[in-house]
């Protein structure tokens, strides 16, 4: 059974370009991650979903490729959910409430950038799992 992701966003990439990275890297890992993406006005709704709950942000922990493989594929949650800010991040309170905080970079990434950095990194958590060339 593949692993279940589902990426919670304050907004849809408008570049045709980016959009297309993203749709790209979504078709190659298609058959080993279900990926879902929803894009709602109001995120603190997927707080009451089960399964871990995974905020981007600046201040959160950094990990290498290698240890967010380890992270996805060893999780005992039948989901997991990351979400990602609008221009003002998210609060502290909202903070509060997830399971973990991570950092993609201590760079700030537009969400549209951040959106496709998080689906490369998960297709590639994917092939270092695999144990494929794809990571070197």
């Amino acid at each position: 059974m593949p692993l279940k992701i589902a990426i919670v966003s304050q907004g849809k990439s408008k570049k045709p370009a980016l959009e297309a990275l993203i749709q790209e890297y979504k078709k190659r890992m298609q058959f080993s991650i279900a990926l879902e993406e929803y894009f709602p006005k109001d995120i603190d709704v997927f707080l009451q979903k089960g399964g871990r709950k995974i905020a981007l942000d600046p201040l959160g922990v950094t990990l290498s490729s290698q240890n967010f493989s380890q992270k996805l594929f060893s999780c005992s949650e039948s989901r997991l959910y990351f979400f990602i800010g609008g221009d003002e991040g998210f609060s502290k309170n909202f903070l509060e409430k997830v399971d973990e905080v991570i950092s993609l970079s201590k760079m700030t990434f537009t969400h549209q950038f951040a959106r496709a950095i998080l689906i490369e990194q998960i297709y590639r958590a994917s092939e270092i799992y695999k144990g494929s060339k794809y990571h070197k």
